[in-house]
């Protein structure tokens, strides 16, 4: 008996060893997660988390922020101190223009955390707010929703600001030919001294000439500056549209899953927002029947068109997110072959055009000369045979 309570003894000594051994355990629930603005499609906002520590012992990790299922970002790494302050972690975040919702996991503990159940946070469903031109008044309660017009003035209550309207008093008469653009009870248009100066007296008109000789050697020049003057101008235009395509800023899809911007007038890179995730498949289908697995690649398309790029991302066969966008390749560009040929095959027809006039000037010319020779040769035998008679 008294070894047995000895044994018993020990029993309740070793006891506290065991209740008391080392958990790591963080925790982060729906309500630390918090927002730096409000939500209005196409901005950048930041999102909180609060991490807390409800083991006994120090745990360092970080958080994973996704949009629904589609990642957007990895956290700070943090160390959280046991029963010590909650720290926060944030990612920054672009609003899409539909519904969401914010999913915030627990990753990467050191020592690994002995509790998953408290690992994962999910917010309720946010609707964005839809404002253009972000003067604080939604898109369809604005009625300039393309310019910021915070006291939304409209003069002929016609429901379009008077930004947006180009009759802002309502009396037939656009602002820019209207003396009294805000009064609809005075309308008076005004008149341009340019129209004016552009009249032409009368008496000069009746001293013009109906009709003017342009010499041959003029009329080929005038025609060949035309069309070089037409190529220029058709050229720089599309330089120009070029240039605007190629100046345009990062494009994020639809759901803020990947970004895209134009590299040349047919090639576009393409990259995912997020880190990728070990186990996750990325999968882009560009539309013109190519397809990759690479997180960032450089696409070159062979056609033009509209092309309707996608991105999934799966796991095991299963999509677990899919976004997609859709481009444009413009067929006027100096890099298409087909605008080049044309471009040629004018000069071509230009040259040929020139030549054949010159052609022409040159056979007049020789004409001319025969005829003047026949002349003067009529003429002397004239001259002779009147001669003789005498």
């Amino acid at each position: 008996m008294m070894r047995f309570l000895l044994v018993f003894c020990g029993m309740l000594l070793c006891c506290p060893f065991f209740v008391h051994a080392s958990t790591a355990d963080l925790f982060i629930d729906s309500e630390g997660i918090s927002f730096s603005d409000e939500f209005i499609a196409g901005d950048q906002v930041r999102i909180y988390a609060r991490v807390f520590n409800v083991g006994d012992i120090d745990v360092s990790g970080y958080v994973l922020f996704y949009q629904g299922s589609v990642p957007i970002g990895r956290s700070q790494a943090i160390s959280v101190r046991a029963n010590g302050s909650p720290e926060e972690v944030y990612v920054d975040f672009i609003v899409p223009t539909g519904t969401f919702n914010i999913r915030a996991v627990l990753q990467g503990t050191d020592p690994v955390d002995t509790n998953s159940s408290n690992d994962t946070a999910i917010t309720g469903v946010y609707t964005p707010v839809l404002d253009d031109d972000h003067d604080g008044i939604i898109n369809s309660e604005d009625n300039c929703p393309t310019i910021g017009n915070f006291d939304q003035t409209d003069t002929d209550e016609n429901g379009q600001g008077d930004l947006c309207d180009e009759d802002d008093d309502g009396d037939g008469v656009i602002d820019e030919l209207d003396v009294y653009p805000l009064d609809s009870t005075k309308s008076e248009e005004l008149v341009k001294e340019e129209l004016l100066e552009q009249e032409v007296p009368q008496e000069e008109a009746i001293v013009q000439p109906l009709v003017q000789v342009t010499p041959l050697s003029q009329l080929v020049e005038q025609v060949s500056q035309h069309i070089s003057d037409t190529i220029e101008s058709v050229t720089n235009e599309i330089i120009e549209i070029e240039t605007k395509e190629l100046s345009e800023p990062l494009i994020f899809s639809t759901n803020a899953f990947f970004t895209y911007h134009q590299e040349s007038w047919n090639s576009f890179q393409f990259e995912i927002i997020s880190p990728v995730e070990s186990g996750v498949r990325y999968e882009w289908d560009f539309g013109d029947g190519v397809q990759s697995q690479k997180t960032s690649v450089l696409h070159s398309y062979h056609g033009y068109g509209p092309f309707t790029i996608i991105l999934k991302a799966t796991d095991n066969g299963m999509v677990l997110s899919e976004d997609q966008t859709t481009i444009y390749i413009p067929f006027f560009s100096l890099e298409n072959r087909w605008i080049q040929v044309s471009i040629a095959v004018l000069l071509l027809f230009l040259l040929i055009g020139v030549s054949i006039l010159v052609r022409l000037r040159t056979r007049a010319k020789l004409l001319f000369a025969i005829k003047e020779a026949r002349s003067s040769e009529t003429t002397s035998k004239r001259i002779s045979v009147r001669t003789q008679d005498e």
